[in-house]
């Protein structure tokens, strides 16, 4: 199982940006600007197909499952949405 960026619960990708945000300099660097595009995935999906794998080994064997969502965002849209929820308002 190969996941893109995973978000959930305490997870690493959307709490970078509220992480950085907290910092000393307030500075969020985004690579190309923040239009770099990803399809995070909701980490429970991720375990249902897991699940799903282990249910049923002989059909995905040999198999690679790539798991993302559906839909691309920019980092720049990512770290707005944190902003807007969290009321920080770092430099990006």
């Amino acid at each position: 199982v190969r996941p893109t960026q995973m978000f959930g619960h305490e997870d690493m990708l959307l709490n970078w940006f509220a992480n950085m945000a907290e910092g000393v300099t307030k500075v969020v660097p985004l690579v190309d600007g923040g239009h770099a595009l990803t399809q995070p995935v909701w980490v429970d999906d991720v375990a249902r197909a897991i699940n799903r794998i282990v249910d049923d080994p002989e059909r995905f064997e040999g198999r690679r499952v790539d798991a993302f969502g559906p839909q691309d965002y920019s980092y720049a849209e990512l770290a707005r949405f944190v902003y807007d929820i969290t009321g920080q308002e770092p430099r990006l």
